[in-house]
C-alpha cells in the first residue's frame, strides 16, 4: 500500500524516514511522498526521504493511506479540502495526540477508514528522531475495518501498540505532557529554588543531573514504590512541613499537590 504525507514538519518527516528505514519488515507498503503548503519544507522532507513532492490532491490520489501529519488545529481543515477528493478504501490518519479520528466527521460516506496514530515520542529534529523513534509506543484508535492493518504496519517496525478508546484521547495526552513537558516546568521550578539559593542556572541544571537521571533508573528497575526515597517515603512529615513553610506562591502549591501523589504511592 502506498503511505502519503499532508505535512512535511518534524512529525511527518520522522514517521516517513521510520518507515522507509524499515522498509524490509513493512513489506506491501511504501512512502510515496508529501504535499505541504511550504514548498520549503515539502522539498527537504522529499530530499531527506527520498521520495516524490505531490500536489494535495495527487498525494490523496495516489495514496492508499494518508497521514494528515499538521499541527491540530489544522487537521479539520486538511480533512475538510481532502474529503472532495475519491476516498473509497482508503486508510485516513493523524498523528495527535488529544484529538480522536471523530475528526474526519462523515468519513464513512465516503467508504473510508480513519485513524488516529500518536507516537508517545518527542519528535525533535526532522533528520535524527526516526533512528530513536523504535523505543516509542504508539497508541491507535479509530474504524475496526482497518484497525488490524494499522496495528500489524506500526508492530512490523518493533514497536509496541496500545489501542485505546476515543472518548480517552484527551486523558491519554494529558498523561503524555505531564511524563514530557511538565516535567521540565517542575525542573525549572527545581532550579528556581537553587537559583534563590545563590546557584547559578548551569551549576543549578548540573547539580540535580544525577538525581533525574537517578531516579529515573531507579523507576524502571524498581517500580514506583521501591523508587521513591526522601522524607515521604521516610515519613518524616516534619521536613516536609519546613518545606511547605519556605516555599510560595505556585511552587507552593505544586509541592502540596506532589506531596499528596506521593503520600497515596506509599500508602498504596
Amino acid at each position: 500500500m502506498n503511505i502519503g504525507f499532508i505535512g512535511a514538519g518534524r512529525v511527518g518527516t520522522t514517521l516517513g524516514k521510520y518507515f522507509i528505514s524499515n522498509k524490509e519488515v513493512i513489506k506491501g507498503n511504501k512512502v510515496i511522498g508529501y504535499y505541504d503548503v511550504s514548498q520549503e519544507a515539502a522539498d527537504e522532507a522529499v530530499l531527506l526521504t527520498n521520495t516524490n513532492k505531490y500536489s494535495l490532491e495527487e498525494i490523496v490520489i495516489n495514496s492508499d493511506i494518508v497521514f494528515i501529519t499538521v499541527v491540530d488545529g489544522a487537521i479539520k481543515k486538511v480533512w475538510n479540502q481532502i474529503e472532495k477528493f475519491e476516498l473509497a478504501n482508503k486508510i485516513i490518519c493523524h498523528c495527535s495526540g488529544a484529538l480522536s479520528s471523530d475528526v474526519f466527521s462523515n468519513i464513512d460516506k465516503h467508504r473510508a477508514y480513519g485513524y488516529s496514530v500518536h507516537p508517545l515520542f518527542a519528535c525533535s529534529s526532522k533528520q535524527e528522531s526516526y533512528k530513536d523513534i523504535s523505543q516509542a509506543l504508539f497508541t491507535i484508535e479509530g474504524s475496526e475495518e482497518k484497525l488490524q492493518h494499522m496495528i500489524k504496519l506500526i508492530e512490523s517496525c518493533g514497536n509496541k501498540v496500545q489501542v485505546i478508546n476515543a472518548s480517552d484521547k484527551v486523558k491519554y495526552h494529558a498523561s503524555a505532557v505531564m511524563a514530557s513537558n511538565q516535567m521540565i516546568g517542575l525542573i525549572k521550578a527545581a532550579c528556581d529554588l537553587l537559583k534563590e539559593s545563590g546557584f547559578s542556572e548551569d551549576n543549578a541544571l548540573s547539580a540535580i543531573k544525577p538525581l533525574i537521571y537517578g531516579n529515573i533508573d531507579n523507576i524502571y528497575r524498581q517500580g514506583l514504590k521501591d523508587a521513591l526515597t526522601g522524607p515521604v517515603a521516610r515519613g518524616d512529615m516534619g521536613t516536609v512541613k519546613k518545606h511547605i513553610n519556605v516555599l510560595k506562591d505556585d511552587t507552593k502549591k505544586i509541592y502540596e499537590l506532589l506531596t499528596g501523589k506521593l503520600v497515596e504511592l506509599v500508602n498504596s
